[in-house]
């Protein structure tokens, strides 16, 4: 493959002039195209203009510090993929692991040192240069994949581990809904489900192609973000303008009873503890493939022994007979799921509440994905 040469863009935002002065003619020197701001506010604007390759931010500003304006770059899906590097004068660990925390990736250190800095940017671009070669190659596999036959679905006894029933009934032989479940690690398994837009062939072979996704991209040393974030890179750079792709990702941990939980613009989990009560898990996450710079954040919930969780796309809340009207369908989907017996997460549970929201064998008119696990 040849290596296209790039002229890199990097973004100073600092409030001090001769900060400024100095590292534009330390990076420029060095080829670099280089643009300054003196605050926050300013930074940010300019940040959504250029896309830079690289952000070298100054920790302490006027107004917002570092760590707010690096906050907001990260919250915000059109800057939250560009590289931040800290500028301080600051020495203490518990600062330093605060800028690492919310999405730096290093530090320079005051005053500047010529090496260190051409050291620490060209570290991170590589990374992240090295990071996009990644995507390419996943992005150049995926397109061939599109083409090949739809993935079979994982059958529950070939997964014990997950403890886990579906029902799934798509609409037409294409449909655009997806689910799997697979161990990462001895007792950690991960359950996917995805509700892709349309219900054409083109859905379908999404569906193989996301399944290869899913699986590569699923590792017990990433967590659920950023399985989901390099994901999301994938879907952007292939599903065309008009497509996106809401999904679930938990991933359940019966060595440490935790389960984390990334809901990505998805109806939410119902999460019914053998102990307390009921409860939903909400979305709070960007759709996959709408945004390049999108944000996955995950919930971390205790479990114990004998909860339950249920994992659904709107093609089931969405049915006749609650008049197409979304709540009214978690309503009456909540209440069959909670009052049904503590087995309902088997084959025969699954089946009896589908048949409850649909009665008199009514069709739906989306695909229909009911997917429960117990711990």
């Amino acid at each position: 493959m040849i290596m296209l040469k790039e002229k890199y863009t990097l973004l100073l935002i600092d409030d001090e002039r001769i900060n400024l002065v100095i590292l534009q003619a330390l990076l420029q020197k060095e080829g670099y195209s280089v643009y300054t701001a003196l605050n926050g506010r300013e930074g940010i604007a300019l940040a959504h203009q250029l896309r830079p390759n690289l952000i070298l931010l100054d920790v302490m500003m006027p107004g917002e510090d570092g760590f707010e304006v690096c906050r907001k770059l990260k919250q915000d899906p059109v800057t939250a993929s560009i590289p931040v590097i800290f500028i301080t004068g600051l020495t203490d660990t518990e600062n330093r692991i605060k800028g690492l925390t919310i999405g730096g990736l290093d530090y320079i250190s005051k005053p500047f040192e010529k090496k260190e800095v051409f050291m620490r940017v060209r570290n991170i671009l590589l990374l992240n240069y090295s990071f996009q070669r990644i995507i390419d190659e996943q992005t150049e596999r995926l397109c061939r994949l599109r083409d090949a036959q739809r993935a079979i679905l994982v059958d529950p006894e070939e997964v014990p581990g997950g403890k886990f029933s579906v029902y799934f009934q798509p609409l037409l032989d294409a449909g655009g809904d997806f689910y799997d479940v697979f161990e990462v690690a001895n007792n950690v398994c991960d359950y996917f489900i995805a509700d892709i837009s349309g219900h054409d062939l083109a859905a379908s072979f999404t569906t193989s192609a996301l399944k290869a996704l899913v699986r590569y991209n699923s590792s017990q040393i990433l967590t659920v973000e950023e399985s989901m974030t390099i994901i999301n890179r994938v879907l952007q750079s292939v599903l065309s303008e008009d497509q996106h792709i809401t999904a679930i990702y938990v991933r359940l941990n019966r060595n440490t009873m935790k389960m984390h939980v990334v809901n990505a613009a998805n109806p939410p989990v119902l999460f019914i503890p053998s102990r307390g009560e009921s409860c939903w898990i909400n979305g709070n996450s960007d759709p996959l493939g709408a945004f390049a710079g999108g944000v996955f954040a995950a919930r971390e919930i205790d479990v114990a022994r004998d909860d339950r969780f249920f994992l659904f796309t709107d093609g089931i809340v969405e049915t006749p007979l609650s008049n197409h009207n979304r709540e009214r369908g978690l309503e009456l989907l909540y209440r069959e799921c909670t009052t049904g017996s503590s087995g309902s997460y088997l084959p025969a549970g699954l089946h009896e509440i589908v048949q409850k929201l649909f009665p008199g064998g009514k069709q739906a008119d989306d695909d229909v994905l009911l997917l429960s696990a117990q711990v």
